[in-house]
């Protein structure tokens, strides 16, 4: 006997279901529906849902939680051929996404009112000035002592220039200027007028020049004045250089020659005095009982053998000859003189004498113009009413 009880309680087997579709739509395909076209928005899903099927479903759900919550660490894949292709289509069947709603133009401003103009301040009173203090009275000028003198000697290849008190004595310090004899007499008066501003307070002026000078006048300038320089000779003949220089400086000035200035600093005072100079060339002064004599151009007298005193005792002569020989012609030249002056007493300056053998005679010494304060013979060219030959 068959058993029928079995056969009717055995399920009948499942119909496979498509892949994708849920339970109630077993049999949908028995019946088909039309479906309503879908917009652009559904079919870029659709084609983002094709484009996901290959993952599994939980993998593709954790991934999309994962991109949602932005935690997947991981650079987002590229998209594959199938999701492209699926983006073509849309494109060629015409899909548009809506365009951005375009904002509203904001309402144009209305034009500001122009501000009006502020009323004018009233003009303000000028306030009254306060008093100036009263100017504090100036410093009187410093004032000379008396008979401070400013001394100027006048050299070859410049300018040296100092102030001396009464007593001889130098008050501050010598100031040399670079100044080229001889210049056009003009230059040699604003060279001193320049060196008197930096000098201390002075009441009078002594300038000696290496030439002749007679009542403040250069009768002549030194021999050794030669070769182009020479033609400045004529300039200098007759020049009021004291008168000059009183305009000047506004003080009383003395010019007068170098050999003067020597020896009022180093005389005796008593008798017939000579003093010579031996530099680039031969100078000489004479005083009387402490009173500077007029001055003789003795450096242009001839000496011997046809040549005048400065040709044979100039520094020139002294270098050709030798020092021997230099040295034997000024013994002679004090010699001749002593016959023809008759001095009581000789002095003997100028740079030249350090080459000067310490035997010149029983009258005859040697002076050192820095040693015996030759500038000090400034102020004693004015003691007594002492108003040298050469004095302006």
């Amino acid at each position: 006997m068959t058993d029928t009880t079995s056969t009717s309680s055995t399920p009948a087997p499942k119909r496979p279901r498509r892949r994708g579709a849920t339970a109630d739509q077993g049999d949908a395909s028995a019946t088909p529906t039309r479906k309503a076209p879908a917009s652009a928005p559904a079919k870029a899903e659709a084609a983002e849902a094709e484009a996901t099927e290959a993952t599994p479903a939980p993998e593709a759900a954790r991934t999309r939680r994962r991109r949602a919550a932005g935690t997947t660490g991981e650079t987002p894949a590229a998209p594959s051929a199938r999701a492209r292709a699926a983006a073509a289509r849309l494109r060629t069947r015409g899909g548009r996404f809506a365009p951005a709603t375009p904002k509203a133009q904001e309402a144009p401003k209305e034009a500001e009112a122009p501000e009006a103009p502020a009323a004018p301040k009233a003009a303000e009173a000028p306030k009254a000035a306060a008093p100036a203090a009263p100017a504090a009275p100036a410093a009187p000028p410093a004032s000379a002592q008396p008979g401070t003198t400013l001394t100027a000697v006048v050299g070859r290849n410049g300018l040296s220039v100092g102030v001396v008190d009464a007593a001889g004595a130098p008050v501050g310090i010598r100031v040399e200027r670079p100044v080229e004899f001889p210049c056009a007499p003009e230059a040699l008066v604003d060279a001193l007028r320049g060196a008197s501003t930096s000098a201390p307070p002075f009441e009078r002026v002594t300038v000696a020049v290496p030439g002749t000078v007679r009542g403040g006048r250069v009768i002549g300038i030194a021999s050794w004045v030669t070769g182009p320089k020479a033609r400045r000779r004529d300039a200098w003949a007759g020049f009021d250089l004291g008168g000059a220089l009183r305009v000047a400086l506004d003080k009383p000035v003395v010019v007068t020659g170098t050999p003067v200035l020597t020896g009022a600093a180093v005389i005796e005072g008593r008798g017939l005095e000579l003093v010579v100079t031996l530099d680039e060339s031969f100078g000489a002064g004479m005083f009387l009982d402490g009173r500077a004599a007029p001055q003789l151009d003795l450096a242009g007298h001839q000496f011997r053998k046809g040549a005048t005193y400065a040709e044979q005792l100039g520094d020139g002569a002294r270098r050709r000859a030798g020092r021997r020989k230099w040295n034997r012609r000024v013994r002679l030249a004090l010699a001749a003189l002593d016959r023809l002056l008759a001095y009581d007493r000789v002095y003997v300056g100028g740079d030249n004498t350090r080459f000067l053998d310490p035997d010149l005679g029983d009258k005859a010494r040697v002076v050192d113009g820095d040693k015996d304060g030759t500038l000090g013979g400034a102020a004693r060219l004015w003691d007594h009413g002492n108003r040298p030959g050469g004095a302006g």
